[in-house]
């Protein structure tokens, strides 16, 4: 059909981090309720809060460092307030990797929306002092 442009599909698998994409491949997210299970009943795990932000971590014996984001309609009522607290962590996650741990990172309730970003960022910061010795 003549003015209809034809899509063509590349079938070749992406690299899972391709220089300056921001991406967050599956390999280094907590998926399946198994992983979130090992991470909280683990002996080594060692926990941290602030007033925000709620973190759970255990060692994975892997080279690479794990996410997992557990953020419950009852700590953020708004779905566009959770959405944006995910993506603030994956970015500082993204950003700041830690290593050879699972992570998981949850908002404690009683947060008000809208969430102010520069203090969830400051108290990332502050928690990943303490996850990185």
């Amino acid at each position: 059909m003549p003015g209809v442009a034809a899509v063509v599909r590349d079938s070749s698998p992406e690299p899972e981090e391709a220089p300056g994409r921001f991406t967050f491949p599956r390999s280094r997210r907590l998926v399946h309720s198994h992983q979130f299970q090992n991470v909280y009943r683990h002996r080594k795990a060692e926990r941290a809060r602030g007033r925000i932000v709620a973190c759970v971590w255990a060692p994975n014996g892997q080279s690479v460092a794990r996410l997992g984001l557990a953020v419950s309609k009852r700590a953020l009522r708004r779905s566009s307030a959770r959405n944006t607290f995910k993506r603030l962590v994956r970015e500082h996650f993204r950003l700041h990797p830690p290593s050879g741990m699972d992570l998981i990172v949850s908002c404690r309730r009683n947060v008000h929306s809208p969430l102010d970003q520069q203090a969830i960022r400051l108290e990332l910061a502050d928690l990943w002092g303490r996850i990185a010795p």
